[in-house]
């Protein structure tokens, strides 16, 4: 644990509550060994959701691109009307 908390500059308290937070959702095990925990990362889960994002990520970047266009067009408007105020 101490290697943790001082490598991402938190308080012990701090480190010891995200990495309850991750071993109770799945994301990590914890091994008991004496008077130290060893935490390991579980990629499972992370495989898990990255499919699941993988299924909408196709209907996101089109939105976005939409998005991206419609705020190119309002771009060459602003510059239209500033330079028609400008005459």
């Amino acid at each position: 644990m101490s290697d943790i908390h001082v490598r991402l500059k938190l308080r012990q308290s701090q480190a010891s509550q995200h990495l309850k937070v991750l071993k109770d959702v799945g994301l990590v095990e914890m091994e008991p060994r004496a008077q130290q925990r060893f935490y390991r990362l579980r990629a499972e889960p992370l495989k898990q959701l990255h499919e699941w994002l993988d299924r909408y990520r196709h209907i996101w970047e089109e939105r976005f691109e939409a998005l991206d266009e419609v705020v190119e067009e309002l771009k060459r408007k602003e510059q239209s009307d500033a330079a028609s105020k400008d005459k």
